[in-house]
């Protein structure tokens, strides 16, 4: 319990900096991200902290329903704000943004949703 409530308590040694871009898509894109979105997100300057993907499993704790979407998620790190200014400017002057957009269009069964998040004073991130 101890460790649980420093956890949350605790205060990092510096502030934390940047920004962290997080996108949802409902979708089954992950080799979609990791072959084409992926790589074209690194060389307009992106640094990706992960990607992630709902389990298609049974639910085994009826108590909590499951919804049954699909859901990608992946996270970005910004170290300011003129970083992911300058990013966005990258990504809308890319050759492969219509292809890319094209293509999400295509699967997504409604669009993206973009939030940018910036930590707390307390953040451990």
């Amino acid at each position: 319990q101890g460790t649980i409530s420093a956890l949350f308590t605790a205060q990092p040694a510096r502030r934390p900096s940047g920004i962290w871009m997080s996108t949802w898509a409902r979708t089954r894109q992950a080799f979609f991200f990791e072959k084409v979105l992926l790589p074209e997100l690194l060389s307009c300057g992106a640094k990706v902290l992960g990607d992630y993907a709902k389990e298609h499993s049974e639910n085994s704790f009826p108590p909590l329903p499951v919804r049954g979407e699909d859901v990608f998620v992946w996270f970005m790190r910004f170290a300011d704000r003129s970083a992911y200014e300058r990013f966005s400017s990258e990504v809308a002057q890319s050759p492969k943004r219509k292809e890319i957009t094209g293509h999400l269009r295509g699967v997504l069964n409604r669009p993206e949703e973009v939030l940018l998040l910036q930590p707390t004073s307390r953040s451990l991130l």
